[in-house]
């Protein structure tokens, strides 16, 4: 019977100790539920107190957006408002006639067919000289008010420029019919830029062939009437040069004769925000007596027939309506 016993006694033991690891178990998967309750709520309140706070962007994802040159050139322009017959001279305008010494407006004019030409620089204008042509296609300068007493100097000679490749030019206009006509004048240049820029304006890549009509008369007419508006305004600027015909005549086979002259007269605003033209384009056939004005145009006209782009660098929008504007009086 004691052998019975001991065998029996272990199974008792076992039986009494399971309560317990039960017991155990449910306390451990009460703590794990709960755990897990806690962070679900968290979790929801978080979310909840994320949705009403605000959505502020760090500084560094902010973008704004610069507006591009021409559109602020554009506002400008508008708030300007220049007066009537002057038009908006945008930054690229000004800057342009600053890299030619503020000589020439604007800069020098875009070439296109048959109108290349080697800029020649000089101390008192600037010249765009084509070879194929044996003619300046245009010169540019600038004439100041004078305020003290004109100069007088003696006429210098014509003479070639070294600077080209065309020589003995002056003795070309012997006895051809055809005055030597300065595009830079003479004498308004002595008065501003001295005896050294006057002489520059009888260099050859200054000069064209005009009838002694258009150059003794209307071209110093024109002439004159820079110096008045110089003297009126402060300053003016000038583009000047020749206009060829569909069948070119030549002096001694070297300087094609042309059939007409044009000249651009500019007169900046006093804040040099704006500008206004006066283009003429003067035949070879004129009698003399005829005032300046009677050859009025528009820039667009002076452009077609020298095949020229002047005041390139203006806005696009704005150079069509400047160019378009066809003249019809003086200042």
């Amino acid at each position: 019977m004691n052998k019975q016993i001991k065998r029996t006694q272990p199974a008792a033991t076992q039986a009494n100790q399971r309560p317990k690891k039960n017991g155990l178990l449910k306390i451990l998967l009460l703590v794990l539920f709960l755990s897990l309750l806690v962070i679900m709520l968290y979790v929801v309140v978080a979310e909840i107190k994320r949705r009403k706070s605000p959505v502020v962007k760090p500084p560094y994802e902010v973008t704004v957006e610069e507006p591009e040159p021409a559109e602020l050139e554009t506002e400008q322009e508008e708030e300007l408002q220049p007066e009537p017959g002057f038009y908006f001279a945008n930054a690229a305008l000004i800057e342009a006639t600053k890299n030619f010494a503020d000589l020439v407006y604007g800069g020098a004019p875009k070439p296109g067919k048959k109108s290349d030409y080697s800029t020649l620089s000089n101390t008192s204008y600037y010249s765009g000289y084509s070879a194929e042509r044996g003619n300046p296609l245009w010169v540019g300068y600038r004439l100041d008010a004078v305020n003290t007493q004109k100069r007088k100097n003696k006429r210098p000679s014509f003479r070639d420029d070294s600077r080209i490749s065309l020589s003995g030019l002056p003795s070309v206009y012997t006895k051809s019919g055809y005055d030597r006509g300065h595009l830079a004048p003479n004498a308004p240049i002595l008065h501003r830029y001295g005896v050294d820029g006057q002489r520059e304006t009888f260099l050859m890549s200054n000069i064209i062939p005009q009838t002694p009509t258009l150059n003794r008369r209307i071209w110093v007419k024109t002439e004159r009437l820079e110096e008045q508006y110089s003297e009126e305004f402060g300053k003016v600027y000038v583009f000047a040069g020749p206009v060829f015909g569909q069948n070119p005549l030549y002096l001694q086979n070297k300087v094609e004769i042309p059939e007409a002259s044009y000249k651009i007269i500019i007169n900046e605003s006093k804040d040099g925000g704006s500008f206004r033209v006066l283009p003429m384009l003067i035949p070879q056939t004129v009698s003399g007596l005829e005032k300046p004005e009677t050859f009025l145009t528009s820039i667009d006209a002076i452009e077609k027939a020298t095949g020229l782009n002047f005041f390139e660098p203006m806005l696009d929008h704005y150079e069509d309506k400047l160019e378009a504007e066809v003249h019809e009086q003086l200042w």
